[in-house]
């Protein structure tokens, strides 16, 4: 059973959802990658107790917003944290939950691990 805190990414696009993944799973914990938000609510649903945060991208092809998740995400599941990205907007959108982080893309090595290392209660990385 691995017992490694985990950091749920969530993006359609494949390549950046592997970089921000390697990253996570190469400082220690472990991320679980899910590409439509129906994936990620399914996963929620059963893994919640052991998730310690959230990385999504406001833009997915679905319905729904990673900005609705993350605000879904933090009203269901308060003890996770989140971080919500975009490569469109370069200011934080007001709609995300007060608790989230905003990145813009393309993202930093530093600023993804900055977050998982905050999430997971580790010293946060020099940068």
């Amino acid at each position: 059973m691995d017992v490694r805190p985990t950091i749920l990414v969530v993006d359609d696009e494949i390549l950046l959802a592997e970089v921000a993944c390697d990253i996570i799973d190469s400082a220690g914990m472990k991320a679980v990658f899910r590409r439509s938000i129906a994936d990620a609510l399914s996963y929620m649903a059963e893994h919640a107790d052991n998730t310690v945060a959230l990385f999504t991208d406001i833009n997915l092809t679905s319905p729904m917003s990673g900005i609705e998740l993350a605000v879904y995400v933090a009203e269901e599941w308060p003890h996770v944290a989140i971080c919500v990205t975009s490569g469109i907007s370069l200011d934080r959108p007001t709609r995300i939950p007060d608790k989230a982080s905003f990145l813009t893309k393309p993202w930093r090595h530093e600023d993804i691990l900055v977050f998982a290392e905050t999430a997971c209660g580790q010293p946060k990385a020099a940068g």
